[in-house]
């Protein structure tokens, strides 16, 4: 596809990750499982923008009534961040 998804998929590759292309998008999707838990990464790339995004999704929905308390904290933690950030 191009030299940046081949760059991601070889470190997948020699890293062990198992890994799917997303239809013809230039995305590749895998689960990543931990102490806590398992959740879904997506590892995107933009060749125009020579830009890679890699999301990692938590599985678990934060109840309503803890939306506020929760955007505050990601706030709190986003703060100085320099790359990266945290989304609800």
């Amino acid at each position: 596809m191009g030299k940046l998804l081949d760059a991601v998929e070889r470190f997948l590759i020699e890293d062990e990750w198992q890994y799917e292309q997303v239809g013809d998008k230039p995305v590749l999707k895998m689960l990543f499982a931990g102490e806590n838990g398992e959740w879904t990464c997506l590892a995107q790339v933009s060749e125009e923008l020579e830009q890679f995004v890699f999301y990692s999704i938590c599985p678990s929905r934060v109840p309503p009534a803890k939306r506020l308390a929760m955007a505050e904290f990601l706030t709190r933690a986003n703060c100085g961040l320099i790359i990266g950030n945290f989304e609800m």
